[in-house]
């Protein structure tokens, strides 16, 4: 049913790209990998920048994490010659590329959302675009990240990581969190699912054992399309979740230091407002973005009975 509603979609989208096209209309469309609050944040800053650009035609395309429906969904995307594309996610973006390429056409590409684009094979490097894509990618400052654990829990040895093992983007994360974490003296205990069914269930064994001292949360997407659950164990067993964006803590995660994924889509939407001037995307330096808002969830604190020092707290975003 949930294909046949895509399909439904992707043809209703074609009908109306032919129609702007008849009306001299600049074509974007924002394609999403998954829906989860911090995706559709960046969804809905990309549109308040479009929604201001006169004579120009919109459209919303989601796989609803479905990667057949993703193949679907980039080859129509590409194949219906849009002025550009706004592509939250890695793994949309990729397919993206991949059809742009393969249908040897260069339709300018803007990502948002993105943690590591050089890695997943988008750009050469963050100086600059690559080609026809550019855009924003959403990885935190991960030591100051990581030393908030310990600013919080300064007794803190081990954390816990769940992640999608199946996904480049998230293993890089991964990666990288491995080398900060052993390089401040922590440990890292690492769990990897394949589907956002088995959150629960990961969370669950990986804090059971009683000797995880917090839980660390990406901005890996299939975690984050389910993150009730996760934080949902965390707070059964009483274990503090710190997150590397904001969305969680809104939900009871207890703190979070990085990207604004609403700005991130924000800024997405100015570098595709500057393609649709004429600007080429291969000149548009990738965006790395200020990741230093702190939010605190106070319900939280006080359910875990941590006292937060006052220099946090005086700097922090509080969430009641």
């Amino acid at each position: 049913m949930l294909r046949l509603k895509i399909l439904v979609l992707l043809i209703s989208c074609l009908l109306q790209v032919q129609q702007a096209i008849a009306e001299n209309k600049k074509r974007v469309i924002i394609t999403q990998v998954v829906s989860h609050p911090s995706l559709d944040a960046a969804k809905n800053g990309a549109l308040s920048v479009l929604d201001k650009i006169p004579n120009i035609e919109v459209k919303t395309l989601n796989a609803q994490g479905d990667s057949r429906i993703e193949d679907q969904v980039a080859r129509k995307v590409i194949a219906d010659s849009p002025d550009v594309v706004i592509s939250i996610g890695t793994s949309m973006t990729r397919r993206l590329k991949y059809f742009n390429d393969m249908m040897g056409k260069e339709i300018p590409i803007v990502f948002s959302a993105v943690d590591d684009p050089v890695k997943a094979g988008l750009v050469k490097s963050l100086d600059n675009g690559s080609g026809n894509i550019t855009g924003v990618i959403d990885r935190g400052p991960l030591i100051e990240q990581v030393s908030l654990i310990r600013q919080i829990i300064p007794k803190a040895k081990r954390i816990a990581v769940i992640y999608n093992g199946g996904e480049e983007n998230s293993i890089s994360a991964i990666e990288a969190l491995e080398e900060v974490v052993k390089n401040l003296g922590l440990e890292l205990n690492k769990k990897p699912i394949s589907h956002s069914m088995e959150l629960a269930s990961a969370t669950r064994s990986i804090l059971a054992k009683g000797d995880m001292d917090a839980l660390f949360v990406t901005t890996d997407n299939m975690v984050a399309s389910a993150i009730e659950s996760l934080l949902l164990e965390s707070h059964r067993f009483q274990v503090p979740a710190i997150s590397s964006y904001g969305a969680p803590v809104d939900k009871g995660a207890l703190a979070s230091l990085g990207v604004d994924f609403n700005d991130n889509g924000k800024t997405a939407g100015e570098m595709a407002k500057l393609v649709l001037g004429g600007t080429k995307a291969a000149k548009l330096k990738i965006v790395v973005p200020r990741c230093d808002e702190l939010k605190v969830n106070v319900k939280t604190l006080k359910y875990l009975g941590i006292n937060l020092p006052k220099n946090l707290i005086d700097k922090a975003i509080l969430v009641d």
